[in-house]
């Protein structure tokens, strides 16, 4: 019996040092397990910087909808393929991303995502119209 308690301690201590290698190697890397098409898109436009259109930033001013909702927006929303144009031969493809909020509201916002940036095109929400006048 005591001779498991020994093997046992030692294999703990094994397994503790082999951990502290594992996570010295390979403790900084962003590791995505996801491989499912929204996941994808959504995982790359993280990456991206953001930048808002004068149009989409007009709407946002007009129904109070603040910058920080975008990081729930990029983790949560379900890429509408059937409405995206996302062919591989246009060197920024358009998404449209399909969120609902903590209050339960429905949004549509219209995203073009290129090499380097992530430009919010339009918000439009899904259960309400919105009187703003924005050119």
């Amino acid at each position: 019996m005591k001779q498991y308690i020994r093997r046992f301690f030692y294999f703990g201590i094994g397994v503790f040092l082999g951990s502290l290698v594992v996570m010295a190697l390979f403790g900084d890397r962003d590791i995505q397990c996801s491989y499912f098409p929204n996941d994808r898109v959504l995982y790359d436009m993280r990456k991206k910087e953001l930048v808002v259109v004068p149009y989409a930033r007009c709407i946002m001013e007009c129904v109070q909808f603040p910058d920080s909702n975008f990081v729930q927006i990029l983790k949560e929303s379900r890429v509408n393929f059937s409405q995206s144009e996302a062919q591989a031969d246009k060197p920024c493809k358009k998404y449209l991303l399909h969120w609902t909020d903590a209050d339960k509201s429905e949004w549509d916002i219209l995203t073009l995502k290129c090499e380097d940036t992530l430009r919010i095109l339009s918000l439009q929400s899904v259960d309400h119209t919105l009187d703003c006048r924005c050119p």
